[in-house]
């Protein structure tokens, strides 16, 4: 992939995770353009605590929307000038989790954390795909809770269902794009200190910071795309 005209498309850019994922492409010289999708407002933006801040903030595209909203126009929000027949890093870090009683389920719960976890990423993905040239990486954030044979918990089967659907849906993908040399990857990360972890499991202390788990996915996507393809790899240090 080429390190001079990279342009990175990234969901769920407004917290957590995203945020340190969007602060780390945005600080490498070798990618021209970042398009980030987020529920916050473009205002949002003037709150990020970049180096450089004007210099950055020049390759950024804030596109504000609803992943959970299965009616949302995804290509009336991208930019009408992009990407195209660019390499391209797109990155689907958008994720919702909410947890149910044991053995029940809400079904507002349910679709909500199946739009924004499996189907916003393939809409998006499929909007993409014309303009992606050779040597694009498409990076999909799983979780060890969707990963074959990981320990599971109870009230976390619906997200983790959305989860692996994703995972397998990587490896499928990765097929179908092999002879476009478009690599599609799944990164099944383990307990890392964001709200989403906290939320999931109350008083635990994660091992690793949002700060390293994001620059380790920044790294994956714009480095390490040619050496994997349709590999759904587990990230963890512990689950939780």
């Amino acid at each position: 992939m080429s390190r001079t005209s990279t342009h990175v498309v990234l969901t769920g850019a407004g917290g957590g995770l995203g945020r340190v994922i969007l602060e780390e492409v945005l600080s490498r010289p070798e990618v021209s353009r970042v398009t980030a999708f987020s529920t916050r407002p473009a205002d949002y933006i003037q709150s990020l605590n970049f180096s450089k801040t004007q210099q950055a903030l020049k390759k950024l595209v804030w596109v504000q929307c609803d992943f959970s909203n299965r009616e949302e126009n995804f290509q009336a929000l991208l930019p009408a000038d992009g990407p195209q027949e660019c390499p391209l890093v797109l990155i689907h870090n958008a994720g919702s989790l909410d947890k149910n009683v044991p053995g029940q389920w809400v079904e507002s719960s349910a679709r909500t954390m199946w739009e924004v976890n499996f189907w916003s990423a393939l809409r998006l993905t499929y909007l993409l795909l014309p303009g992606m040239a050779p040597g694009s990486h498409i990076v999909n954030i799983g979780s060890m809770g969707g990963f074959q044979g990981s320990v599971k918990f109870p009230g976390l089967a619906l997200y983790s269902a959305s989860k692996a659907a994703l995972a397998c849906w990587t490896e499928c993908l990765a097929a179908e794009l092999a002879d476009r040399r478009i690599h599609v990857n799944c990164l099944a990360l383990g307990s890392a200190d964001t709200d989403m972890l906290r939320h999931a499991f109350p008083g635990y202390t994660a091992p690793v910071t949002a700060e390293r788990m994001g620059r380790f996915v920044a790294d994956f996507a714009l480095y390490s795309g040619q050496l994997f393809n349709g590999k759904v790899i587990p990230v963890a240090m512990t689950t939780p």
